[in-house]
């Protein structure tokens, strides 16, 4: 079997500490995304969060704009690898809304800085709005399609099911609500898509064993 050559590991190495660095960059700026910090911050103060120099931070990155950009698609990557996971299996759209929901939302829950960062970009940054809603669009139009879903407008499916999970994400974080919020947040979005409430609590509640049913 060939050995690698010093040349080639050294390569290696090089790339592996490159990814690293841009991964402690990217870190910074989500931490201070969640703070509220990121759009009044220098350059000067990202490169110190990150533990790299300044003029490190250019190596990776032309601009603050640039950062911001990699923080949203550092989010959504993160995001989309989870429900890839959680949906394996899962046919059924209305349970995938609830999968989703829970993902959001227990990440949101678990990990603050990563909440409230993604909450900030979703606001000021189009694409990654537009991730998410992409992730959610094929699940409306399938449950439509299936007979579970019923509604009138797609865009306003849209904002229901994204309104709700932005406003559920800030009640946890704001300390307003406890984990079970994340229940009451799924069994709403699928009536107010047109389920009936007893087919939504059974759904809630059979994805959560844990969670004794209290069914209508």
């Amino acid at each position: 079997m060939p050995t690698a050559t010093p040349a080639i590991k050294h390569k290696k190495s090089s790339q592996e500490k490159r990814a690293r660095t841009r991964e402690q960059i990217v870190e910074a700026g989500l931490l201070l995304l969640a703070k509220n910090k990121l759009s009044n911050t220098s350059i000067l103060e990202v490169a110190t969060t990150a533990g790299v120099s300044n003029g490190t931070f250019y190596n990776y990155f032309d601009s603050k704009k640039e950062l911001v950009e990699a923080v949203a698609y550092h989010l959504s990557d993160r995001l989309a690898g989870q429900l890839r996971k959680h949906f394996l299996g899962v046919e059924d759209p209305a349970e995938r809304i609830v999968i989703a929901a829970r993902t959001f939302m227990q990440q949101a829950y678990q990990e603050p800085d990563f909440g409230w960062a993604l909450l900030r970009l979703m606001g000021t940054l189009p694409k990654l709005s537009e991730i998410i809603r992409l992730s959610i669009l094929f699940d409306l139009r399938e449950g439509q399609a299936q007979g579970r879903f019923r509604f009138s407008s797609e865009s306003a499916a849209m904002d229901l099911v994204l309104g709700t999970l932005i406003a559920g994400i800030r009640s946890l974080l704001e300390g307003r609500e406890q984990l079970d919020h994340i229940n009451h947040i799924s069994e709403i979005s699928l009536v107010g898509l047109g389920m009936p409430i007893h087919d939504a609590q059974k759904i809630v509640a059979e994805l959560n064993p844990a969670r004794p049913a209290k069914l209508i």
